[in-house]
C-alpha cells in the first residue's frame, strides 16, 4: 500500500496497514536559520531524515492562485533591523517582526468598506485569469497523473476568506451590520473556486480539499453554533458537493478537511457515511 492510498483510506475510515506518518505543520520557526547553519541543506532533506511521507504537509497542493489575482506589486513602506512593514496589493498592510516565530500580522485589512470589497470583487475575481496557473501546472499535472501522494484542492475559507480580507473584528461586526456584504464574499469566492477547480478537474483527479476554516482558538469558537449553520453551512455543503458527482468518477477520492471541525454544529461535526469516491468526513 503507498502513501497515497493509505491516506485516502484512513480518511474515509477503510482499512489500512498502518496510519500515515506526516508532520502536517512546519512553521516558519526562528530557528530554522540556526538548523541551517548547523546542517547545511537540512530543509531539504528533513522529511527524508526523520522519515515523513508525502511531502508538505503529508499531501501536495497544485501550483494554482485560489487567492485574489491580477494584484498590484508589494510595496515596502518601512524595513528596519527589527521590522518590515509591507502594503501589499491588495490594499492590507502587514507588519514582519524579523526573528520571530510566526513574528507577523495585519495592521490594516483589505477590506473596510463594503466600495473595497467591490473593488476586489471586480478586479481580483476572475477565475478565467490565465495568471492563476503558474508556468509549471502543466509539468505539475503530467508528474501526478500516476502518483503516490496525494494532492489537495484548495479553498482559502467559507468564514476564513472574509476573514483575511476583513480581519477578525471587522467580521464579526458585519455578520450583523452587512451580513449581505459577508454573505457576498464567501459567495463569490466559493463560485470562483468551484469554476477554477473544473479546470484542474479536465486535468487530473485529486484526492481532498483543504478548506482553510481557522474560525477557533483554544478559548473556542470565534462564531456561534447558530451563525456557522445560517452562515456557512450551506457553502461548505456546496464546495464538497462541487467536485463530488456520483456519475462522475474520477474527480476526488478522499474528503474535505476543515481546520476547526469542532467548531462545526453538531449535524456538520458527525461523521457522515463514505459514498462512491467521496467522504464529506468531519
Amino acid at each position: 500500500m503507498n502513501h497515497r492510498e493509505r491516506f485516502v483510506r484512513t480518511l474515509t475510515g477503510r482499512e489500512v496497514d498502518r496510519v500515515p506518518f506526516i508532520k502536517v505543520f512546519g512553521g516558519d520557526n526562528a530557528i530554522v536559520p540556526q538548523w541551517e547553519r548547523e546542517y547545511p541543506g537540512i530543509g531539504e532533506c528533513i522529511d527524508e531524515l526523520l522519515g515523513f511521507e508525502g511531502g508538505y504537509r503529508g499531501w501536495q497542493v497544485a501550483p494554482v492562485n485560489m487567492a485574489l489575482s491580477d494584484l498590484p506589486p508589494d510595496e515596502t513602506v518601512e524595513d528596519t533591523e527589527s521590522r518590515r512593514i509591507v502594503r501589499r496589493g491588495d490594499g492590507s498592510v502587514v507588519l514582519y517582526q524579523k526573528g520571530h516565530d510566526f513574528g507577523h500580522h495585519d495592521i490594516e485589512h483589505a477590506v473596510k468598506t463594503r466600495a473595497d470589497w467591490l473593488r476586489i470583487r471586480e478586479n481580483h475575481m476572475d477565475p478565467d485569469d490565465p495568471g492563476r496557473f503558474s508556468p509549471e501546472w502543466p509539468e505539475f499535472f503530467e508528474r501526478h497523473r500516476e502518483r503516490e501522494v496525494p494532492v489537495q484542492l484548495t479553498h482559502k475559507g467559507v468564514y476564513g476568506f472574509p476573514r483575511t480580507l476583513m480581519g477578525d473584528e471587522a467580521l464579526a461586526y458585519a455578520f450583523y451590520d452587512d451580513p449581505g456584504m459577508v454573505h457576498d464574499i464567501m459567495n463569490t469566492y466559493t463560485d470562483m473556486a468551484i469554476a477554477v477547480w473544473e479546470k484542474m478537474l479536465r486535468e487530473m483527479e485529486f484526492d481532498l480539499i483543504e478548506c482553510w476554516e481557522d474560525m477557533a482558538s483554544r478559548n473556542g469558537s470565534l462564531i456561534s453554533p447558530a451563525m456557522c449553520t445560517s452562515a456557512l453551512a450551506r457553502e461548505l455543503v456546496t464546495t464538497s458537493t462541487s467536485v463530488w458527482d456520483p456519475w462522475k468518477p474520477g474527480r476526488t477520492s478522499a474528503a474535505l478537511l476543515p481546520s476547526s471541525p469542532a467548531s462545526l454544529p453538531t449535524s456538520l461535526n458527525t461523521p457522515a457515511p463514505c459514498t462512491y469516491r467521496f467522504c464529506l468526513n468531519w
